[in-house]
């Protein structure tokens, strides 16, 4: 935006840009008529989850009176295929960059696989916050407090047009930016600390060249909305049977896994297709556009007229009561609507009267607020049925609660439409939105298998313990909630099972035993997940991990224990998730630990080393979270020795073990204090004469890791003098590196290291407790210093004085104080390095 540029006006209603989003997440939904006399309190939709969940809600009590048969009329316990008022909301991180088409005459959203441009804010750490995913939304919108987070002015992409957007109760202008980056990843990819959210390397995709709208007031209640834009330009996964949490400061978000893949893609087995109508009363563009500015003619992409707009989706739906039918009816398909709604003329065609003097009497109420910040009363029925007909057939809903509300249509800009399909009707259900103007359709999965029902354990194939059947399918979710009451135990008979994710809810300790082996296969979506959403819990049977797999334990104080052999083959294995795990070893692709703790347990031996691909540990040269190895071994195929080393001197802090990174408790717990972590590149391990490492085969480019005592350089697990003649070369030569004598990891070979060296030396040789007494000053003579350990001593105290006693001392817990006092006035002979 050109400095002192004048803001102009453009009302961009129906006529202009059908903005058309539903109910408590929407833009440009008209006003509803006056609600009839209630006679129950109104259900607010921001508490109707937990209501629902109980089995029923509360109703409008004059219903039941006004029905000529009240025994018609179900009121608690609803039927299995009865969706709830209102369902999920498809949350996701987004982030901005400055991305813009450098063709000035090129109006068209671009699909970004990844980020480009500069992340928003500039000269800032990215910033990302958290949205609805919106189909009924014709644009992106971002909230003030966005706007300013992202500091899009500062950036110069703040545009000079505005816009008026209206809703349910009112209209609210709102900003249009210039171009930029629009990206988005799932909750399940993403930490936050504070109100400050991290996203998972390569896991945000998205558009860029996309104008934007902006709230102008802090007031505000529309959300941050994600629109059809972005539904144009991809195949969207919503994937109910992998819903998230992410806590941003007090407030914490839920819902499905949104993730976004090539348009076209083949559904997977088992779902159903319903055919799609994309319409709009500008027409429709295959890729979303903005309308340019005609105010520079030389650079018409800047100050956009307008945001990036595209069309609404339509679904043809047939619904049923007793008074009527109205079938073949084009509703709105909005992922950003919580419920479902029907236009005042869709509802008299089924019975359902909101005029007249014999007015229909409600089943309840919600108020919905909306643009303006004022909300609505909107009185709300049970319809008997609700159907669509996909290539596998009808799908039917009974008992179905609907909102009667006049929407305006944003097809043509007259009338209303007919009615909104809302996510109330597919919380059970995965979906794939595929967009476009070339195939659009919806993908709808099979009823998702729910949760684990038994109060205690049983075998997993008992399908009587599951909410739908027990769950052995790849994709198809484990839930292990709130059922049991005490610990308990599912047993994984011999055939194994196979889903696509496991998750733990409960203060009571589920235990997954074999002896079959599950496997994790997430097909569709390419990553499993297992999840620890409270409690401690431990799966014991066997895994094969066939997909890249989450691992989120969300709680500090939670841990999951995988005691069970788990065979990563190559994928990769992600951490997220404050809360620990706990395993044999890790023996897969990648590792990504971006937060919390995997621990290895105890064991060192060969069985608990583990191997990986790429190590990767959240926070780079300070690490925030940790791999503790305890007393095992670790190969790196693909590493980098400066990494590996840093984190563990991280972790290490002078022998502290206190911190993040690469750690070993055993090292922090050893009396005396003479192990570590060592590191050795591959390169430096073959010249040993030793090809393999914990049995695996070792090449020039791995990366090893050892528990072993200060000072074996040769991992041969032994201090020896092929040790102590690398570390003299070391450093009569200025080398670095534990190969060349560097133990402590500072990055030189000196007096610490051969402290910490000789201490363990003679740890191995018994002879630590005459060495203690030379040293502090006890006993200088040379009676009993005649092993080679303490000839060792002597001569390195000769060499480096009262700074090495007092770091090999150091390294024995609890020197004395008389010891100490001795050191004091101990002779400090200085040694220089031979250059």
């Amino acid at each position: 935006m050109p400095l002192g540029s004048s803001r102009r006006s453009l009302a961009l209603l129906l006529a202009a840009l059908p903005v058309a989003t539903a109910l408590s997440s929407s833009l440009a939904l008209a006003a509803a008529g006056p609600a009839p006399a209630k006679a129950s309190p109104t259900i607010r939709l921001s508490g109707l989850s937990s209501l629902w969940r109980g089995g029923h809600v509360t109703l409008n009590p004059a219903a039941a009176a006004a029905a000529n048969d009240p025994s018609s009329r179900t009121f608690t316990m609803l039927p299995l295929n009865a969706p709830p008022i209102n369902g999920f909301q498809p949350n996701v991180v987004l982030g901005l960059t400055d991305q813009q088409d450098p063709d000035d005459f090129n109006f068209t959203t671009k699909i970004g696989s990844s980020p480009g441009g500069n992340t928003l804010p500039r000269f800032a750490p990215p910033r990302y916050s958290v949205g609805i995913f919106d189909t009924g939304s014709q644009a992106h919108y971002i909230t003030l407090a966005d706007a300013q987070g992202f500091d899009i002015e500062g950036a110069n992409r703040m545009g000079s047009s505005e816009a008026v957007i209206g809703g349910v109760s009112g209209t609210e202008i709102a900003d249009v930016s210039d171009g930029l980056g629009v990206y988005i990843a799932s909750l399940g990819n993403a930490s936050a600390v504070g109100s400050t959210i991290s996203v998972a390397p390569g896991s945000l995709k998205g558009q860029w060249n996309a104008a934007i709208l902006s709230a102008q007031e802090a007031d505000s209640v529309l959300p941050n909305i994600i629109g059809s834009p972005m539904a144009a330009q991809y195949q969207t996964v919503i994937r109910n049977s992998q819903t998230r949490h992410l806590t941003v400061g007090s407030r914490t978000y839920r819902g499905p896994s949104v993730t976004l893949q090539a348009k076209d893609t083949a559904l997977p087995a088992g779902y159903s297709r319903l055919t799609l109508g994309v319409e709009s009363v500008n027409g429709v563009s295959p890729d979303p556009v903005f309308f340019p500015s005609l105010e520079n003619i030389n650079n018409v992409a800047d100050n956009p007229a307008t945001p990036t707009f595209w069309a609404s989706l339509i679904a043809s739906v047939n619904a049923n009561h007793s008074g009527g039918s109205a079938n073949n009816q084009g509703f709105l398909f909005d992922t950003g609507a919580e419920v479902t709604v029907v236009s005042q003329d869709t509802a008299a065609s089924v019975g359902f009267f909101s005029g007249g003097p014999n007015p229909s009497t409600p089943d309840f109420f919600v108020t919905v607020s909306g643009v303006g910040g004022t909300t609505t009363e909107v009185p709300g029925f049970y319809m008997n049925n609700l159907s669509i007909t996909t290539n596998g057939g009808p799908i039917a809903w009974t008992h179905v609660p609907v909102l009667v509300l006049d929407i305006p249509d944003p097809r043509d800009g007259v009338g209303f439409i007919p009615g909104v399909l809302g996510m109330n009707l597919f919380t059970d259900r995965d979906l794939i939105l595929n967009g476009g103007t070339g195939n659009p359709f919806l993908g709808i999965g099979p009823i998702i298998t729910q949760q684990w029902t038994a109060p205690g354990g049983g075998t997993w194939g008992d399908d009587t313990k599951w909410a739908l059947g027990s769950p052995n399918n790849p994709d198809v979710p484990a839930n292990f909630l709130s059922s049991i009451t005490t610990p308990s135990t599912i047993t994984v008979e011999p055939d194994g099972v196979t889903v696509g994710s496991m998750k733990f809810d409960n203060a009571n300790r589920y235990t997954i035993a074999g002896p079959g082996t599950i496997t994790i296969s997430a097909q569709s979506t390419g990553v499993g997940a297992i999840e620890v959403i409270s409690g401690s819990h431990t799966i014991s049977a066997p895994m094969v991990l066939a997909s890249n797999t989450t691992i989120n334990v969300a709680p500090s104080s939670s841990t999951l224990t995988i005691s069970g052999n788990v065979n990563g083959g190559s994928v990769a294995l992600t951490k997220i998730g404050a809360g620990a795990v706990l395993m044999n070893n890790v023996r897969a692709g990648t590792l990504a630990l971006n937060a919390g703790t995997l621990a290895v347990a105890t064991n060192g031996t060969n069985a608990g080393a583990s191997r990986v691909t790429a190590l990767s540990i959240a926070g780079g040269a300070s690490p925030t979270a940790t791999l503790d190895l305890n007393d095992n071994d670790l190969l790196i195929e693909n590493g980098t020795y400066a990494a590996v080393k840093d984190a563990i001197a991280f972790a290490r802090h002078s022998g502290a073990w206190d911190r993040p990174g690469l750690t070993s408790s055993a090292a922090r717990n050893s009396l005396p204090k003479n192990k570590t972590l060592g590191t050795l590149t591959g390169a430096d391990y073959l010249t040993t004469g030793t090809s393999t490492f914990n049995s695996f085969p070792v090449t020039s480019g791995n990366v090893l890791v050892k528990y072993t005592y200060y000072g074996d350089t040769d991992f041969n697990g032994l201090v020896d003098f092929d040790d102590y003649a690398r570390v003299d070369a070391g450093f009569n030569n200025n080398r670095t590196g534990w190969f060349n004598g560097d133990v402590d990891y500072n990055n030189i070979v000196d007096f610490d290291d051969y402290s910490l060296i000789d201490m363990a030396f003679n740890t191995q040789s018994g002879t630590l407790r005459r060495a203690m007494s030379y040293l502090d000053g006890g006993d200088r003579s040379d009676a009993g210093m005649d092993t080679p350990a303490l000839q060792l001593v002597e001569v390195h105290f000769a060499q480096f004085g009262y700074a090495y006693a007092t770091s090999f001392l150091n390294a024995v817990p609890e020197p004395s104080t008389a010891a100490i006092a001795l050191l004091t006035s101990a002779l400090v002979i200085p040694r220089k390095r031979r250059r």
